[in-house]
């Protein structure tokens, strides 16, 4: 993910319908904050993409981030806010309600191209 940026996750979701991650680390935002904004970008292009995700991860979503020992006058809240829609989309993404829509998109997307 380090040499990426959002137009490249965007590729990537466009042209893998289905995206794996492995090894997932859990995110500590004051120490790694450009791999905390890459990893929403991917995020974001996930959600946008409408693309399965699947994620191999020692933690669950709700402990992905430590953010603990962060605080308003530490972070900027622009980024604490991108941090919990993050959590809150890949809730969504990973829920059922999102994979039946996935499906119903990708009918009608077969539908408009004959």
């Amino acid at each position: 993910m380090s040499n990426m940026c959002a137009a490249d996750y965007r590729a990537i979701c466009e042209n893998f319908p289905v995206v794996f991650l492995r090894n997932l680390p859990k995110m500590y935002p004051r120490q790694n904050s450009d791999l905390v904004r890459r990893f929403i970008s991917f995020i974001d292009a996930v959600y946008d993409c409408r693309a399965h995700l699947f994620v191999l991860a020692e933690h669950g979503i709700d402990e992905l981030f430590y953010l603990e020992d962060i605080n308003e006058s530490d972070y900027i809240s622009d980024e604490i806010f991108a941090i919990s829609r993050t959590v809150s989309r890949l809730h969504e993404i990973t829920g059922s309600a999102y994979s039946r829509k996935l499906h119903f998109y990708s009918q009608m997307s077969s539908q408009e191209v004959t």
